[in-house]
């Protein structure tokens, strides 16, 4: 492979130099895709109009103009993995509702009214943030202008290489009685370009835009001055069907539209006063790659290797999560730039010649994958698929929320096994006990939680290395109440050696960046806090006389008489080496000694009550925390840097959501180091009763 320097701008610069060339990828998607139904043999589809529109709603609505037609629709704004099962979720459930007599047409049709596949994605805005303040603020530009600035940059980059598409892409291989890439690329974006295409350099409202292939999608913003006009995201108005694919789509062609964003993100842009002239010169070609026969190699062999060879050496550098995949997709791209034969419609040329024939012969293999991924549960257990069917039949709204605690979500209810309601809270426990659907919860209500990492096996553990090489880490089993933390980086042999030791026990290990601030639990009765403690974490305090050894023994003895443990081992050893002490030494009066870093009722953890202390602002999060979370009664732990500090729901790191549990000893929330216990007994009789009345 030709070797490529990759030549970064200021932003780019500033990216790698911070370390932040991989969350370039952190790209969230919506797709809108629109299907053709058939009946078999190919009949009318007048029959469907009535179950059509029952079925319409969020996810799925009929297409004017064309009968049959249907347009499958995912929320915004889902990961690639996300956006995908949900896209395949909504296909299977449709194609459940239609039976075996009618199937979804595998091809895009040529015509005004099928727009094809409509593909969304936003970059990730903590990251336009971040270069702002950091970098780009001193420029004296408004945070919305430069966010303006960065998306153009990378949509008239995206359109200067929109030929890349129809070479990759088209399926759709007669038009005008000739074999051609994509019939449906030249009617859609053949002609009508706009003579001069200055309007890309600013003004993100023009109606030049809907001519091309990728144009900003624009949102209304609520501003002090009133509802502004910003870019929402980027969209690819076209893109037709993958006629092997069962949903239409593949994931591989997120992966290049993600690897293109990153690199147009990161380089340099078109040069403004040669914006028209280059890019009418890649609209042409990217018609005469359109109209080439579909066996041909790419045009511009040259200039295509010479992209793919740098997107080769983006991934290797930034160190993307998924890199040996996008690496092997790479090479595959490579080897289709040579060889059209190896394209969607080279592959389409060497089937059947009768295009009835063909599509029948792709419909009924589209037809099998999608019963067998039915039958095999793939996304969910069996019950909750039945009922999923039905919902999107009546067009209600659905979501997934655990495939393994067998748990849905429609029209806001939650339903477990397929058939259980969540009358007293039992369904939202399963939620509790896993803390990564608990996380996402939150997250999905706009709390805050902290950065995690899921580690199934070693390979795992060594793709995301990098992520996490040099982060403060918690330690914690998915579905294990104990942790540990760390406030150091640690060794990757020693870090591997706690994840391996959470598998163990646990089938999936989660590594949380630790976040400054302390930890509080709060215990709710009726969704009011009965008590508010801060959790601290194992430790001792000097006497100015006591060596930490002697300190350690009557905190021992201290918690043998709470019927507590506090436990000494290798661990706290080490803690106390790390911040330069050893047994022997005598530690000042008041001075505070950590033997660990994390806090459980295990690990020596202690408390003290701040139920006066907290600002009042707080509650009102805890309150809305636990609707999200469907709790009534139960404790909440969550990091509060500053609980004197008034809350805004609006402002960053203020408030972290870590975990939420159905029960807690009570006996250990009143063993507190400072001041009364508060009579718990009597406060959650209390609430108990005054919720009834």
């Amino acid at each position: 492979m030709e070797a490529v320097g990759m030549q970064f701008d200021d932003l780019g610069t500033w990216l790698q130099k911070n370390q932040l060339l991989a969350a370039t990828a952190n790209l969230r998607w919506q797709i809108l895709l629109q299907r053709q139904l058939e009946k078999q043999p190919l009949q009318s589809t007048e029959d469907l109009g009535e179950f059509l529109a029952q079925a319409k709603g969020e996810n799925l609505q009929p297409v004017e103009k064309i009968d049959g037609g249907v347009l499958l629709k995912t929320p915004g704004w889902l990961s690639k993995r996300g956006v995908l099962q949900r896209l395949k979720l909504t296909t299977l459930l449709l194609q459940k509702n239609l039976g075996s007599q009618v199937f979804l047409n595998p091809f895009s049709t040529v015509s005004q009214f099928d727009q094809g596949i409509k593909l969304r994605w936003q970059l990730p805005e903590f990251l336009l943030q971040q270069s702002y303040q950091e970098k780009f603020k001193s420029l004296r530009l408004d945070y919305l202008t430069y966010r303006a600035q960065v998306y153009l940059k990378i949509i008239q980059q995206l359109n200067n290489h929109a030929w890349l598409l129809p070479y990759l892409t088209g399926s759709t291989s007669v038009a005008d009685g000739k074999m051609v890439k994509s019939s449906f690329w030249l009617y859609h974006f053949a002609q009508g370009w706009p003579a001069d295409f200055q309007f890309m350099l600013q003004n993100f409202t023009d109606q030049h835009w809907q001519d091309i292939p990728f144009r900003p999608l624009i949102v209304e913003l609520k501003v002090k001055n009133g509802p502004r006009k910003v870019i929402g995201g980027i969209e690819l108005q076209s893109l037709e069907l993958d006629p092997f694919n069962p949903i239409g789509i593949t994931g591989a062609i997120l992966d290049l539209l993600q690897l293109l964003t990153a690199y147009f993100w990161l380089t340099p842009g078109l040069v403004n006063d040669q914006l028209t002239l280059q890019l009418k010169q890649s609209f042409q070609r990217t018609s005469q790659q359109a109209a080439a026969n579909p066996f041909a190699a790419i045009i511009e062999t040259k200039t295509a290797l010479k992209l793919l060879n740098q997107l080769t050496e983006l991934i290797k550098m930034a160190k993307f999560t998924t890199a040996d995949q996008l690496l092997a997709e790479c090479q595959t791209w490579r080897q289709m730039f040579k060889d059209g034969t190896q394209t969607k419609s080279g592959r389409l040329l060497r089937l059947s010649s009768k295009t009835e024939a063909k599509t029948w012969q792709l419909a009924q293999k589209s037809l099998g994958k999608l019963t067998a991924s039915w039958q095999q549960r793939e996304l969910v257990d069996g019950n909750s698929l039945e009922v999923l069917a039905a919902a999107l039949a009546e067009g209600k709204s659905y979501q997934i929320l655990s495939a393994t605690e067998h748990l849905i979500r429609i029209e806001g209810q939650l339903i477990g096994d397929g058939f259980l309601v969540d009358t007293a809270g039992n369904l939202t426990q399963r939620c509790w006990h896993d803390r990564m659907l608990a996380s996402q919860l939150a997250a999905s209500a706009g709390f805050q939680v902290p950065m995690q990492w899921q580690i199934k096996n070693q390979a795992d553990f060594e793709r995301l290395y990098p992520q996490f090489a040099d982060l403060a880490l918690a330690i914690k089993g998915r579905y294990q109440r104990s942790a540990l933390a760390f406030r150091l980086p640690l060794r990757k042999e020693l870090l591997w050696s706690f994840v391996k030791k959470i598998l163990q026990q646990d089938r999936t290990c989660l590594l949380q960046q630790l976040q400054a601030g302390s930890c509080y639990r709060f215990l709710l009765v009726a969704q009011k806090p009965i008590t508010i403690v801060e959790r601290l974490p194992q430790q001792i305090v000097g006497d100015g006389r006591s060596t930490l050894e002697q300190l350690i023994e009557r905190k021992q003895l201290l918690f043998k008489q709470q019927q507590r443990t506090f436990p000494f081992a290798k661990l706290q050893q080490q803690t106390i080496r790390d911040q330069g002490y050893q047994l022997t030494d005598i530690l000042p009066r008041g001075a505070q000694l950590l033997l660990r870093y994390d806090s459980s009722s295990q690990t020596g953890e202690e408390y003290l009550e701040v139920s006066r202390e907290v600002d009042r602002s707080y509650l009102a999060a805890i309150k809305r925390l636990a609707v999200t979370l469907g709790m009534k009664s139960g404790v909440l732990d969550v990091i509060i840097p500053n609980i004197y500090r008034p809350f805004k729901p609006q402002a960053a790191d203020q408030f972290y959501f870590l975990s939420a549990h159905q029960t807690v000893d009570l006996s250990l929330l009143q063993q507190v180091k400072l001041g009364p216990a508060r009579p718990l007994g009597k406060l959650i009789l209390e609430q108990l009763f005054a919720s009834k009345k």
